[in-house]
């Protein structure tokens, strides 16, 4: 799994790339859908201390936002 920041470069790059809807809805799709690539960051929180699970919570639901206004 890709780290986060470089997983938001890599997904700025593609929906600069798109050229119609049907790519950029499938890179939405990849990314924030039921099984993208940050939903499944999200769903993996449980495996980190609870120490842990706010900070990295709050950065992966800033970089969907980011990549929600992007």
């Amino acid at each position: 799994m890709m780290d986060l920041q470089q997983l938001l470069e890599v997904s700025r790059d593609e929906i600069d790339r798109a050229t119609d809807l049907s790519t950029l809805d499938a890179c939405r799709v990849r990314l924030l859908g039921k099984k993208g690539e940050l939903t499944e960051q999200l769903k993996n929180l449980g495996a980190l201390s609870k120490e842990e699970r706010p900070q990295a919570g709050a950065k992966i639901n800033q970089a969907k936002k980011e990549l929600q206004q992007y």
